[in-house]
């Protein structure tokens, strides 16, 4: 598991949340989260409202790199307590010829199998 400094954390949080707030995010719709989603009643807008909150607390580990060899780029993983109950929120950061974009690959309740 690979940590960061603080310096490099604050530095991918402020590059995501510019992805997010430009449009080159992209919230992979995969049954777990939806799940978790409605679950706790989370809307999808509210998904970017929380990651747009996230901080340096939140962080778990990253880079990693991604386990799909066809895409070059790096996972990001926090963990965040929303209405008492920890997310797990999983980021690729991946790098495409016009530039980064941002996936959130997951965001479901920590320790869902």
């Amino acid at each position: 598991m690979t940590h960061y400094n603080r310096k490099q954390i604050i530095a991918f949080l402020i590059k995501a949340k510019q992805l997010l707030q430009s449009g080159r995010y992209t919230f992979v719709n995969r049954r777990k989260s939806l799940n978790s989603l409605m679950q706790y009643g989370i809307s999808i807008e509210e998904v970017k409202n929380e990651i747009m909150e996230l901080t340096v607390k939140d962080y778990h580990s990253g880079p990693l790199m991604d386990d799909d060899l066809r895409r070059m780029g790096e996972i990001w993983i926090f963990k965040k307590e929303i209405n008492h109950t920890v997310f797990y929120i999983k980021f690729s950061l991946d790098s495409l010829e016009d530039g980064e974009f941002l996936k959130c690959v997951s965001f479901h309740e920590d320790g869902m199998e």
